[in-house]
Protein backbone atom coordinates (compact mmCIF):
# COMPACT_ATOMS: atom_id res chain seq x y z
CA UNK A 1 0.00 0.00 0.00
CA UNK A 2 1.39 3.40 -1.00
CA UNK A 3 1.83 6.28 1.35
CA UNK A 4 -1.06 8.18 -0.19
CA UNK A 5 -3.40 5.23 0.24
CA UNK A 6 -2.24 4.70 3.83
CA UNK A 7 -2.75 8.37 4.65
CA UNK A 8 -6.21 8.26 3.10
CA UNK A 9 -7.12 5.18 5.17
CA UNK A 10 -5.92 6.80 8.38
CA UNK A 11 -7.83 10.00 7.63
CA UNK A 12 -10.96 7.96 7.08
CA UNK A 13 -10.53 6.15 10.42
CA UNK A 14 -10.01 9.45 12.19
CA UNK A 15 -13.17 10.86 10.66
CA UNK A 16 -15.12 7.76 11.64
CA UNK A 17 -13.84 8.03 15.22
CA UNK A 18 -14.83 11.67 15.37
CA UNK A 19 -18.31 10.90 14.10
CA UNK A 20 -18.68 8.02 16.55
CA UNK A 21 -17.57 10.21 19.46
CA UNK A 22 -19.97 12.94 18.41
CA UNK A 23 -22.79 10.42 18.25
CA UNK A 24 -22.02 9.01 21.71
CA UNK A 25 -21.77 12.43 23.29
CA UNK A 26 -25.07 13.48 21.77
CA UNK A 27 -26.83 10.42 23.18
CA UNK A 28 -25.29 10.35 26.67
CA UNK A 29 -24.77 13.99 27.58
CA UNK A 30 -27.90 16.08 28.06
CA UNK A 31 -28.12 19.79 28.77
CA UNK A 32 -29.00 20.72 32.35
CA UNK A 33 -32.44 21.94 31.37
CA UNK A 34 -33.25 18.62 29.67
CA UNK A 35 -32.37 16.34 32.58
CA UNK A 36 -35.17 14.20 33.93
CA UNK A 37 -37.21 16.14 36.51
CA UNK A 38 -39.74 13.40 37.34
CA UNK A 39 -39.52 9.83 38.59
CA UNK A 40 -41.94 6.94 38.99
CA UNK A 41 -42.41 5.53 42.48
CA UNK A 42 -42.14 1.75 42.65
CA UNK A 43 -44.61 1.61 45.53
CA UNK A 44 -47.56 3.73 44.40
CA UNK A 45 -46.65 3.80 40.68
CA UNK A 46 -47.12 7.57 40.53
CA UNK A 47 -44.92 9.84 38.45
CA UNK A 48 -43.77 12.59 40.77
CA UNK A 49 -41.23 15.43 40.79
CA UNK A 50 -37.79 14.34 41.93
CA UNK A 51 -38.08 16.68 44.93
CA UNK A 52 -40.52 14.17 46.45
CA UNK A 53 -37.85 11.45 46.59
CA UNK A 54 -35.13 11.11 49.20
CA UNK A 55 -31.48 11.03 48.21
CA UNK A 56 -29.90 7.59 47.86
CA UNK A 57 -26.34 7.79 46.52
CA UNK A 58 -26.11 4.03 46.17
CA UNK A 59 -28.58 4.11 43.27
CA UNK A 60 -27.68 5.08 39.75
CA UNK A 61 -29.97 8.10 39.62
CA UNK A 62 -29.11 9.15 43.19
CA UNK A 63 -32.72 8.86 44.40
CA UNK A 64 -34.72 6.33 46.40
CA UNK A 65 -36.96 3.94 44.51
CA UNK A 66 -40.06 5.01 46.46
CA UNK A 67 -41.37 8.49 47.17
CA UNK A 68 -41.25 10.19 50.56
CA UNK A 69 -44.95 9.54 51.23
CA UNK A 70 -44.63 5.81 50.65
CA UNK A 71 -41.41 5.70 52.66
CA UNK A 72 -43.21 7.41 55.55
CA UNK A 73 -46.08 4.91 55.42
CA UNK A 74 -43.69 1.97 55.23
CA UNK A 75 -41.68 3.32 58.17
CA UNK A 76 -44.81 3.83 60.28
CA UNK A 77 -45.96 0.27 59.57
CA UNK A 78 -42.55 -1.06 60.58
CA UNK A 79 -42.58 0.91 63.81
CA UNK A 80 -46.06 -0.36 64.66
CA UNK A 81 -44.99 -3.94 64.05
CA UNK A 82 -41.71 -3.57 65.97
CA UNK A 83 -42.75 -1.08 68.65
CA UNK A 84 -40.76 -2.66 71.50
CA UNK A 85 -37.60 -2.91 69.43
CA UNK A 86 -37.92 0.68 68.21
CA UNK A 87 -38.53 1.99 71.73
CA UNK A 88 -35.48 0.11 73.01
CA UNK A 89 -33.31 1.58 70.26
CA UNK A 90 -34.67 5.04 70.97
CA UNK A 91 -33.83 4.72 74.67
CA UNK A 92 -30.30 3.59 73.87
CA UNK A 93 -29.81 6.50 71.45
CA UNK A 94 -31.18 9.02 73.96
CA UNK A 95 -28.87 7.69 76.67
CA UNK A 96 -25.82 8.01 74.44
CA UNK A 97 -26.74 11.54 73.33
CA UNK A 98 -28.09 12.85 76.63
CA UNK A 99 -25.81 15.96 76.79
CA UNK A 100 -26.74 16.89 73.24
CA UNK A 101 -30.46 16.49 73.95
CA UNK A 102 -30.19 18.64 77.08
CA UNK A 103 -28.52 21.47 75.18
CA UNK A 104 -31.07 21.29 72.37
CA UNK A 105 -33.90 21.23 74.90
CA UNK A 106 -32.62 24.37 76.62
CA UNK A 107 -32.18 26.19 73.32
CA UNK A 108 -35.68 25.24 72.20
CA UNK A 109 -37.20 26.33 75.51
CA UNK A 110 -35.39 29.68 75.38
CA UNK A 111 -36.60 30.29 71.85
CA UNK A 112 -40.20 29.40 72.79
CA UNK A 113 -40.34 30.42 76.45
CA UNK A 114 -43.29 32.78 75.94
CA UNK A 115 -45.42 29.87 74.74
CA UNK A 116 -43.97 26.99 76.75
CA UNK A 117 -43.55 28.79 80.07
CA UNK A 118 -47.26 29.06 81.00
CA UNK A 119 -47.90 25.55 79.68
CA UNK A 120 -45.09 24.15 81.82
CA UNK A 121 -46.36 25.87 84.96
CA UNK A 122 -49.91 24.69 84.31
CA UNK A 123 -48.74 21.11 83.86
CA UNK A 124 -46.63 21.33 87.02
CA UNK A 125 -49.57 22.53 89.11
CA UNK A 126 -51.88 19.94 87.61
CA UNK A 127 -49.39 17.18 88.43
CA UNK A 128 -48.93 18.48 91.95
CA UNK A 129 -52.67 18.45 92.52
CA UNK A 130 -53.09 14.96 91.10
CA UNK A 131 -50.28 13.55 93.21
CA UNK A 132 -51.86 14.86 96.40
CA UNK A 133 -55.30 13.70 95.31
CA UNK A 134 -56.71 17.21 95.32
CA UNK A 135 -57.99 17.08 91.74
CA UNK A 136 -58.89 20.03 89.53
CA UNK A 137 -57.03 21.25 86.48
CA UNK A 138 -56.60 24.45 84.50
CA UNK A 139 -55.07 25.51 81.22
CA UNK A 140 -52.57 28.19 80.34
CA UNK A 141 -55.31 30.11 78.51
CA UNK A 142 -57.50 30.15 81.64
CA UNK A 143 -54.61 31.37 83.75
CA UNK A 144 -53.78 34.15 81.30
CA UNK A 145 -57.43 35.22 81.23
CA UNK A 146 -57.51 35.32 85.05
CA UNK A 147 -54.41 37.53 85.19
CA UNK A 148 -55.83 39.89 82.58
CA UNK A 149 -59.13 40.09 84.47
CA UNK A 150 -57.29 41.46 87.52
CA UNK A 151 -55.13 43.82 85.47
CA UNK A 152 -51.98 41.67 85.54
CA UNK A 153 -51.12 42.87 89.06
CA UNK A 154 -50.51 41.04 92.31
CA UNK A 155 -53.80 40.87 94.25
CA UNK A 156 -51.95 41.30 97.55
CA UNK A 157 -49.57 44.23 96.99
CA UNK A 158 -51.35 45.57 93.86
CA UNK A 159 -48.05 46.00 92.02
CA UNK A 160 -47.12 44.95 88.51
CA UNK A 161 -44.70 42.09 89.03
CA UNK A 162 -44.15 38.65 87.53
CA UNK A 163 -47.15 36.67 88.74
CA UNK A 164 -47.22 33.19 90.21
CA UNK A 165 -50.11 30.78 90.71
CA UNK A 166 -51.30 30.80 94.29
CA UNK A 167 -53.86 28.33 95.61
CA UNK A 168 -56.48 30.15 97.66
CA UNK A 169 -56.99 26.94 99.61
CA UNK A 170 -53.53 25.30 99.71
CA UNK A 171 -53.14 21.91 98.11
CA UNK A 172 -51.84 20.62 101.44
CA UNK A 173 -55.26 21.45 102.95
CA UNK A 174 -57.37 19.88 100.23
CA UNK A 175 -57.42 22.70 97.68
CA UNK A 176 -57.54 21.79 94.02
CA UNK A 177 -55.68 23.14 91.04
CA UNK A 178 -58.77 24.33 89.19
CA UNK A 179 -58.92 27.91 88.00
CA UNK A 180 -61.59 28.68 90.63
CA UNK A 181 -59.01 28.05 93.39
CA UNK A 182 -56.20 30.16 91.88
CA UNK A 183 -55.25 33.79 92.31
CA UNK A 184 -52.33 35.76 90.83
CA UNK A 185 -49.73 36.81 93.39
CA UNK A 186 -46.14 37.90 93.06
CA UNK A 187 -43.47 35.54 94.33
CA UNK A 188 -42.87 37.61 97.49
CA UNK A 189 -46.54 37.76 98.51
CA UNK A 190 -47.03 34.13 97.62
CA UNK A 191 -44.17 33.19 99.93
CA UNK A 192 -45.52 35.37 102.78
CA UNK A 193 -48.98 33.81 102.47
CA UNK A 194 -47.50 30.35 102.98
CA UNK A 195 -50.06 27.62 103.56
CA UNK A 196 -52.79 29.93 104.87
CA UNK A 197 -56.16 30.07 103.13
CA UNK A 198 -56.48 33.74 102.22
CA UNK A 199 -58.64 34.88 99.32
CA UNK A 200 -57.27 38.16 97.99
CA UNK A 201 -59.80 38.08 95.19
CA UNK A 202 -62.54 39.35 97.49
CA UNK A 203 -60.58 42.50 98.27
CA UNK A 204 -59.70 42.94 94.60
CA UNK A 205 -63.33 42.55 93.56
CA UNK A 206 -64.41 45.14 96.14
CA UNK A 207 -61.66 47.47 94.91
CA UNK A 208 -62.74 47.03 91.30
CA UNK A 209 -66.42 47.56 92.07
CA UNK A 210 -65.89 50.70 94.19
CA UNK A 211 -66.49 54.04 92.36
Amino acid sequence: MGQSALRSSLDGQVENAKMLGLHLSSTTNHPADERRSVKRCWECQRTLPIERFQVDRSRRDGLCAICKECARVRRAAYREKNREKENALARVWAKRHRPYLRVQGRLYYQANSARLGPMKLAARNNRKARIRGAGGTHTAVEWQALCEFYGNVCLCCRRERPLARDHVIPVSKGGGSGIENLQPLCASCNSKKGDRAIDFRLRANNFMSSP
